[in-house]
């Protein structure tokens, strides 16, 4: 506690006077981090743990300091469990950059740079030089119509490419309900047809021909239509009724 005495300090300052009052290990900020609940009001099936943010340290107890966006609270406790490899919000500033890296360059640009560079072929078609334009080439039907162009040389002459097959004709990317077809929801195995009585003898199939005969009956209503059923049930009420005054209970 703080004493006058020591000019409102505690005697562990004047002790270790570069040592902190409250110790507590370092964490990484923005973290996911469980802060303990020790509310007296919870039962057995209650969460104890609230799911927060690491947002610091207190400078007036022991303690983290920790915000919750579902609760909309801050909670100051020691009792917190730290998941520093995780942090709570993803990092919008790496999607951005990812997102840049993927974003084509424009192609129209490349193209009109490369014509006007090389005026003496604009007779014929320009020849794309970049790999996107090369991937568009390719992607084209084969039946696109030659251009007449009879001045061209045997060496501007390249060996048609073999025909590729377009995307929409692999299975692949198809519903599974369009590439295969209808499944029976029937038993594979059904056991009527593994199970025979040929090799049992005839007493025992009379026997288990009858015990499967036997109706048991689901309902109260079923029970007392049968009359085996019902007379069964009498006959159990009369014993039970020989018994109990058997014992002198009248």
């Amino acid at each position: 506690m703080p004493s006058s005495s020591l000019n409102n300090k505690v005697p562990f300052s004047i002790l270790f006077p570069n040592n902190p009052l409250f110790h507590t290990s370092p964490r990484v900020f923005g973290c996911v981090c469980f802060v303990h609940d020790m509310s007296p009001g919870l039962d057995k099936l209650s969460a104890r743990a609230i799911k927060c943010v690491f947002l610091g340290y207190s400078r007036l107890q022991k303690g983290y300091r920790c915000y919750s966006p579902e609760t909309k609270k801050y909670y100051m406790s020691a009792n917190v469990t730290f998941f520093e490899q995780t942090p709570f919000f993803s990092p919008s500033v790496q999607d951005v950059h990812i997102l840049q890296q993927v974003l084509p360059l424009p192609v129209v640009e490349s193209n009109i740079s490369n014509t006007s560079v090389n005026p003496s072929h604009t007779q014929g078609p320009p020849e794309p030089s970049s790999p996107h334009t090369d991937i568009l080439r390719h992607s084209t039907p084969m039946d696109t119509p030659l251009p007449e162009n009879g001045g061209s040389s045997s060496s501007d002459s390249s060996p048609s490419p073999s025909p590729v097959t377009p995307p929409d004709e692999d299975d692949s990317g198809w519903p599974i309900a369009l590439r295969k077809g209808n499944r029976s929801t029937r038993n594979p195995h059904p056991i009527y047809n593994f199970l025979s009585y040929h090799r049992v003898s005839p007493s025992l199939y009379s026997l288990l021909s009858s015990v499967s005969a036997v109706v048991i009956p689901k309902t109260v209503k079923e029970a007392l239509d049968h009359p085996g059923w019902r007379q069964a049930m009498i006959e159990d009420c009369k014993g039970y009724e020989m018994r109990f005054f058997s014992k002198g209970n009248r």
